[in-house]
Parts: structure tokens; sequence; C-alpha cells
């Protein structure tokens, strides 16, 4: 089972997503090295699944797999190029107050 703390998923995520007429593909946690993937897998999701659920079911299919390594390659390398070029890895002063 992926660590639940590790992901992007919130209700508030995916109702933000689907109200904008898309589909979901929210990271929902990270796996332990050397932890097995579930199998991906067969047929149409059923509908009586949550929302959680689904998408967790979608991101384990073929289709899904790539369309999460596609965000890899696109969004991910953003993040890090912030960081290195404006030299954003740490805030100088303690506190909330003082950020």
């Amino acid at each position: 089972m992926p660590n639940s703390t590790a992901g992007y998923y919130s209700d508030s995520n995916v109702e933000f997503v689907q109200a904008h007429v898309l589909s979901p593909f929210i990271a929902m946690g990270k796996f332990k090295h050397g932890e097995s993937v579930p199998e991906s897998p067969q047929g149409h999701i059923p509908n009586h699944l949550a929302a959680k659920e689904r998408i967790g079911r979608k991101l384990r299919t073929q289709k899904g797999g790539a369309t999460d390594s596609r965000r890899k390659g696109q969004v991910e390398p953003v993040f890090g190029q912030i960081k290195a070029c404006q030299e954003f890895r740490q805030f100088l002063l303690r506190g909330l107050e003082k950020m």
C-alpha cells in the first residue's frame, strides 16, 4: 500500500479539477523502494468506487502510468530549475511571521 502522506490527493483538489471538466490524475502516494506495485486493472472502472479509489485505479493502468510519466517529465524539472537558478533552497528567517 502506498504511503498516504506522500501524494497530493485531497477532496478539494479533485473537486477543483472536475469543476473545470477535466479528469484528475493526482498522485496518490509513493511506494517504498523495492515494494511491488499492484497489477494493472483490466476493464472499465466500476461506478461504485469513491473518487480516491477511481483515481488510484486509473493511475495503475498502462494509460494512466504513461500520463503520470509525462507529468514527471514536463512539470517536475521546472521546480528544480526554479530552485537551482534562483537559489531558492531555504528561507533566511525563522518563523511564519518573519517569512
